[in-house]
């Protein structure tokens, strides 16, 4: 109970809040100046070790002029002062020297393989999916919006919105014919994402909607739609996977899964 009284008495938790809240602001300033590159990395971490040094001596500040009225340096006080100041110099002179050799370092091992150190490297990202990925996002993407005019009441259905979604699956289908060529080896999973947008949007129902194409996308049909033979139509129990019914290519078999 004493304790808790002299913290009372001598406001040393109001004194801790405020610092902490002065020297957070602080910190988010420095950090903002950092990241607009006004000043070094360096700036920031001096005064992060110089504010975690200033809460003990916070602290010690409050203990001896916390309490109302006018009171006098004793020597105590100096003392323990003293000795976290030393500390938090000798702090910083270590996050500086580390600073500086980290720096040093990268500029060498940057000089020998001939790079800048101050460039910045970005790479491209390898798109592994190839135009099978964008033909599937395609092809659904425009049969929902065609089912979702469609479900408009007929005096308010958008026959232009109709007519830009049919462009839109027609391109998709152009890509899959010129690529079609593809379909032949092994499927990754952008190829069967596009089996699957052609078996759920029904391929009768796509030849129906587009009578200018003998048959829609007619090369990618004949891949996605092959006659099943020993090798890509295994028995039940066999290793090489489950049976599928007759006529359905892999990518169809793997959608009717879904």
């Amino acid at each position: 109970m004493r304790l808790f009284e002299s913290l009372k008495r001598r406001r040393i938790i109001p004194w801790i809040g405020a610092y902490l809240a002065g020297g957070f602001l602080a910190l988010e300033g420095v950090d903002q100046l950092v990241g607009y590159e006004l000043v070094s990395a360096l700036v920031y971490r001096v005064v992060l070790v110089l504010y975690v040094f200033g809460i003990p001596s916070t602290i010690v500040l409050a203990w001896f002029h916390g309490e109302k009225g006018q009171q006098e340096l004793e020597r105590k006080e100096i003392g323990l002062q003293s000795v976290l100041v030393v500390a938090a110099i000798l702090a910083t002179v270590f996050v500086v020297r580390s600073y500086r050799l980290a720096e040093a370092t990268r500029i060498d091992v940057a000089a020998e393989i001939g790079l800048d150190p101050n460039g910045v490297a970005v790479l491209y990202f390898e798109d592994l999916d190839g135009e099978y990925g964008f033909v599937a996002d395609g092809l659904t993407e425009a049969q929902v919006a065609m089912r979702a005019e469609k479900l408009r009441p007929a005096e308010t259905v958008s026959r232009g919105s109709l007519d830009k979604q049919r462009d839109r699956i027609e391109r998709c289908l152009d890509t899959l014919e010129a690529r079609a060529a593809e379909l032949d080896g092994p499927l990754d999973l952008a190829q069967v994402a596009a089996g699957v947008a052609l078996r759920l949007s029904g391929l009768a129902r796509l030849a129906r909607r587009f009578p200018s194409r003998p048959a829609p996308a007619d090369g990618v049909v004949r891949k996605f739609r092959r006659p099943p033979d020993d090798a890509r139509n295994p028995a039940p129990g066999d290793a090489g996977g489950r049976a599928r019914r007759p006529g359905l290519s892999p990518v169809e078999c793997r959608a009717d899964s879904l």
